[in-house]
């Protein structure tokens, strides 16, 4: 099982957005899929759509309380399960930094099943907690959203320090596999300037070192595919998931280009 956790120290940065079109993405191409909400927000919980049966959630495997194949839900999607999260789950903190090793303590959770699933896709809060520390440490790769403003590249600037000190402590070996542009602005085929700059300071901070994801637009299309559950492709606006599938490709599974 290949782990991607979607990681960014700030909220509104586009993480639960990425998250669940890249879900929909691979589980339409064939794999097998595990979104693991590790947000106490739970919106990638609440996007699922599945409803919680007695409160089996990631706070109890994180404590070890449950077997985690009792918290493994499947969706209404083909091929796409999720182990959900609610509002309990902010008190796991406290717990994960009494442990000693809270760093580690997803993935050793998630150790038992990573036969049973092809990918697994960890949506992080939006925070410098242990949660997060443990996102980081079940990850292999990392992607890194950001909105193209002044807050959301301040934002990308302080998450790969934040990955680059976790790695110094050996918590994290694993990569980051790029950044992710979210909202960048246009007005017809011209980029606003705010949007312009943000991006070009973005582009030569990571001096080519980090790959840069074209951008996620601005546009309600986002939202209304979230609400009916479908790809933008399938709402007819191929060109929205460029995004997604210049994603699938870089990480090897086969996609098509949008037209």
């Amino acid at each position: 099982m290949d782990s991607y956790g979607i990681v960014s120290l700030s909220g509104g940065q586009g993480k639960t957005t990425t998250a669940f079109f890249l879900g929909l993405h691979l589980a339409g191409l064939g794999r097998k899929v595990l979104w693991v909400d590790t947000d106490p927000q739970h919106n990638l919980t609440l996007y699922s759509g599945i409803q919680l049966e007695e409160h089996r959630t990631l706070q109890q495997v994180y404590r070890g309380q449950v077997r985690i194949t009792d918290c493994i839900y499947a969706t209404s999607w083909s091929n796409l399960f999720i182990i959900p999260a609610n509002n309990d789950l902010a008190v796991i903190n406290e717990y994960l930094s009494s442990t000693g090793n809270g760093g580690k303590m997803l993935a050793r959770r998630l150790k038992g099943i990573r036969d049973y699933f092809d990918i697994c896709i960890i949506d992080a809060p939006p925070s410098r907690s242990q949660i997060v520390v443990s996102v980081v440490g079940a990850s292999q790769k990392i992607i890194i959203p950001f909105e193209v403003t002044v807050k959301g590249t301040n934002c990308l600037i302080e998450t790969i320090q934040f990955l680059e000190n976790l790695a110094d402590v050996e918590v994290w070996n694993g990569e980051v596999l790029g950044v992710l542009p979210f909202r960048d602005r246009w007005y017809g085929y011209h980029q606003l300037r705010d949007a312009k700059e943000n991006m070009e300071a973005v582009e030569s901070y990571l001096n080519q070192k980090i790959h840069l994801f074209p951008a996620i637009l601005e546009s309600a299309q986002y939202r209304t595919a979230i609400r009916q559950g479908q790809t933008l492709s399938n709402l007819g606006h191929p060109q929205l998931d460029l995004p997604f599938v210049h994603i699938l490709e870089f990480i090897g599974v086969r996609a098509y280009a949008p037209a």
